[in-house]
Order: structure tokens, then C-alpha cells, then sequence
């Protein structure tokens, strides 16, 4: 699926969140401060850059801050790299196209 990113986003945001997702496939959870993040090979931006780029991302729910500097990603976060996660409308993808939608739905009595 094709990931739904926002008019703010910018392609160090994907990478973020990719280093985070492949950090979790291999350790089972991921914990990233930006100064960390920043000196990752993929990522190569200003420790200042990076700060800026995580708070944006936990702005939109898709990096949480979870004690001083370290952050984690978000199920909507993980959704998003496999594009089901619209960013601007902060909506599933399911919720998109209706499949969560009830409100035609009959009952019978």
C-alpha cells in the first residue's frame, strides 16, 4: 500500500520512523533519543534537526515521548509504513474507505 503522508512531512520523517521499525523487528521494541538517531548512518541530520522532526512526529501521534529525551513509535506510526494510516486526515485506512462504518448497516428485530 501507498503511505499517506502529510503537506508537513518531510522524507527524514519516513526515515525516522523506518530506523525505528527496523530497530523493533530486530529487538523487539525500539527507544530512540534524537541525538541518538541523529548519529544512525541512514539519518546523517543535526542532532537540533532531528529533535525537531521527532516532536513533529509525536505532534501527530506517530512517535510517543516516553521519559525525557526517548521516544518510541506508535501503532499509528507503524500503520503508516505499511500504508494504512492516512497522516493528514489522521485516519486507518479502514476508516477511509468505510469498512468501520456502520451507519448503514440494518438490524433486524
Amino acid at each position: 500500500m501507498v503511505r499517506q503522508s502529510a503537506d508537513w512531512q518531510v522524507l527524514l520523517d519516513d526515515r525516522i520512523l523506518e530506523v525505528f521499525r527496523e530497530e523493533e523487528e530486530s529487538e523487539g521494541e525500539a527507544f530512540f533519543t534524537p541525538t541518538e538517531l541523529s548519529k544512525h548512518p541512514r539519518i546523517n541530520f543535526s542532532r537540533q534537526y532531528v529533535s525537531e522532526r521527532f516532536r513533529k512526529l509525536a505532534d501527530h501521534s506517530l512517535l510517543q515521548q516516553v521519559s525525557g529525551n526517548s521516544y518510541r513509535m506508535t501503532e499509528a506510526g507503524r500503520a503508516y509504513l505499511r500504508g494504512e494510516y492516512d497522516v493528514e486526515t489522521c485516519k486507518y485506512e479502514k476508516e477511509v474507505s468505510g469498512e468501520n462504518d456502520i451507519s448503514g448497516a440494518s438490524e433486524s428485530v
